[in-house]
């Protein structure tokens, strides 16, 4: 009998291992790990059980954290991680990096990366600081979150560090890892990464053992320097160690050598992986003078690329490349007239009209169906067929302009979706064969800076990626529709009935924005019972029974800490409508319809001006230094926040209102 007795405890207790070497493969229910929930960016939330249409009317503030600067980064979040509560982590661009507790809003643990860059090259389209800028990734196998910093090393060198820090303690597991790179151009010569010009925006993206992170430039300033790097680094549990190959958009070294600015940076989306580990992103911008490379990829209008021919300059494309970073197996590049297969990047990037906007979402497998989907700046909605290792384009869709990527789900009717979050509306589309179907839009969603937003979706899904057992919940955050309005949170019911979805929650205010002249690239996070919004200073933490009280989508920042936040580091600051260009002398029509004189030179001189100027369009200049006269010295110059574009090819845009350009610091103002 005592034999029998140690039998059966031995066997127990190697049961019981093997149950907890399971759940620590394992993510916990409702895990989100990365950008957009998995590494086909989908946005779908699968495993939500408590949040439903008949719950969602008692949603409310649970918790608002205050934190130390910006977040620019989608929250991720482990369930019943710490002491059985839920662990919210958060990343800000002062460089911290937050380990928080969901159910009491408590911060756990908060470590500080080094200091941030203070607002390089004067470009406002971030915050007064860049630190975190991008999303981190989690390796749960390993335990470890992966974080890009930003680090102003001795206040003077900006340098980039990747961290592999513990889930629980978040203290590093090895050293960080100073990023560098070097890549050969067409003529041989070698490029090497300068972080002081690389700006780094796309999400992490974690696959294949390996951490993946693509970069772009400040404001489209230095444009000698910047270019579109995507890089990689081996990841086995202990050791972190840079890719062997990378990926550098341009090789070309001419023609013109001044304009070297293709970028991926995807509105903060990250780098999509398929199921065969290959790496799919867009790009923007263009170094090229015409589209003929030296030896050029042929058959872009297609997607299909021949192994044989090298690809050195992949701008406003789709890009499949292999999961090693060692060769591109497919590109889509769109042309920039409508009716016409003829590549053209330079005209979209002389229009602004950058693919690259947008970030990819991957559809699942269904079948032998493998479908990938993006909107960019000019409004088109892409179709692909991603199967094999090509990029073939099936239909697109003329919609309206997108700094967003589109989501995923498949509803309780086995019919799989996307949902476009373009302009100011949601959109879903079918896709029961090869071919998308529209099915309906929701009503207007007040969004400020750039058209589009973010969106995610949840429901209680049946299996991975299976058809969803409940009506989904569309969730979506607007961005600011001006200097005084903070974000605001929307949910739909993503079944459309007569052609429109039923508004369920808001838009209620969670959490302000004083920072109009910096992309309020929010996304949603959604777990376990709870909707997580990370924003100026502040995660909101949504849930059920929540006791704080929702603001009204009208309420103001105070107009004192608007000021402070969006103006850059400048004694003077004017936003306006370019009226005219003579040379470097500018004029600017202001929001008080005054004209301001823009004094260009110094811009120049320093490479920070936004490329392409186009009179019509809004700009924001700042400077260290004014004429009595009024004339601003500018020390750089960049396209301002909520520029109208009304063209019956793209879609017409609503009208641009002045207050979502950043607050004027001008004596002279009128």
């Amino acid at each position: 009998m005592k034999i029998l007795a140690l039998v059966w405890s031995v066997f127990f207790a190697l049961m019981l291992c093997s149950v907890q070497a399971m759940a620590a493969t394992t993510p916990p229910k409702g895990a989100v790990l990365t950008w957009h929930d998995d590494n086909l960016r989908t946005g779908w939330q699968q495993q939500e059980s408590i949040l439903t249409t008949s719950s969602i009317g008692s949603l409310g503030i649970s918790h608002s954290v205050a934190l130390a600067d910006q977040v620019d980064a989608q929250p991720l979040v482990i369930p019943g991680f710490i002491g059985g509560h839920d662990i919210v982590f958060v990343a800000d661009e002062s460089n911290n990096v937050y380990q928080i507790d969901a159910n009491t809003g408590a911060i756990l643990k908060q470590v500080n990366l080094g200091s941030p860059v203070p607002r390089p090259f004067s470009c406002a389209n971030s915050g007064p600081n860049v630190g975190i800028d991008s999303t981190p990734v989690i390796d749960w196998a390993s335990q470890t979150l992966f974080v890009l910093a930003y680090v102003n090393v001795g206040g003077a060198t900006p340098t980039y560090f990747l961290h592999a820090l513990s889930l629980t303690t978040l203290n590093d597991k090895v050293s960080p890892l100073r990023v560098q790179a070097s890549h050969a151009q067409t003529n041989g010569v070698v490029v090497s990464f300068d972080a002081t010009y690389q700006r780094e925006r796309a999400a992490l993206l974690f696959a294949n053992g390996k951490v993946y992170s693509a970069f772009t430039s400040y404001c489209d300033f230095q444009a000698t320097h910047s270019r579109g790097w995507l890089l990689g680094w081996s990841w086995n549990g202990t050791t972190l160690a840079a890719l062997a190959a990378n990926q550098l958009d341009d090789r070309q070294l001419s023609p013109p050598a001044t304009r070297l600015l293709d970028s991926i940076w995807m509105s903060g989306a990250g780098p999509a992986s398929d199921e065969s580990g290959n790496l799919i992103f867009s790009t923007g911008n263009s170094a090229a003078s015409t589209w003929t490379d030296t030896v050029p990829c042929t058959g872009t209008a297609t997607g299909s690329v021949p192994t044989s021919v090298p690809c050195s300059n992949i701008q406003e494309s789709v890009v499949k490349l292999k999961g090693d970073l060692t060769g591109i197996t497919g590109l889509f590049s769109p042309n920039a007239h409508y009716g016409s297969f003829t590549p053209d990047a330079v005209l979209m990037d002389q229009a602004d009209e950058d693919l690259g906007s947008g970030g990819v979402l991957l559809a699942p497998q269904r079948g032998s169906a493998f479908f990938a989907a993006i909107a960019g700046k000019d409004g088109r909605l892409f179709l692909f067929d991603r199967s094999g290792t090509g990029l073939k384009l099936l239909q697109l869709f003329q919609g309206s302009r997108c700094w967003c990527a589109p989501s995923y789900f498949t509803g309780p009717d086995g019919v799989a979706r996307i949902v476009t979050s373009q302009g100011q509306v949601i959109q879903t589309f079918k896709i029961p064969t090869t071919r998308l179907s529209p099915e309906g839009t929701s009503g207007t969603v007040s969004t400020g800076q750039d058209p589009g937003f973010f969106t995610t979706v949840s429901c209680h899904g049946i299996g991975a990626f299976g058809n969803c057992a409940n009506t989904p919940i569309i969730w979506a955050v607007s961005r600011p529709t001006s200097s005084t309005s903070g974000v605001a949170l929307s949910a739909f019911s993503g079944l459309a009935a007569g052609g429109s979805y039923r508004l369920l929650f808001g838009p209620v205010n969670v959490g302000p924005w004083p920072n109009t002249g910096g992309n309020a690239n929010i996304v949603p996070t959604v777990s376990n019972g709870r909707v997580y919004v990370a924003s100026w200073k502040t995660l909101t933490i949504l849930s059920p029974g929540g006791t704080a009280a929702l603001a009204p989508l009208a309420a103001a920042v105070a107009p004192a800490a608007a000021a402070a936040a969006v103006s850059p580091n400048s004694a003077f600051v004017i936003s306006g409508t370019l009226h005219s260009v003579n040379g470097s002398a500018l004029t600017f029509t202001n929001r008080n319809g005054k004209e301001r004189l823009i004094d260009a030179s110094g811009a120049i001189k320093k490479g920070q001006i936004a490329p392409a100027l186009t009179v019509g369009e809004a700009y924001t200049a700042v400077g260290s230094s004014m004429t009595s006269t009024g004339e601003l010295h500018a020390d750089a110059i960049y396209r301002a926040k909520c520029r109208q574009h009304d063209n019956a090819a793209t879609g017409a845009e609503p009208a641009c209102t002045s207050d979502q350009w950043p607050l004027d610091k001008d004596p002279y103002g009128g």
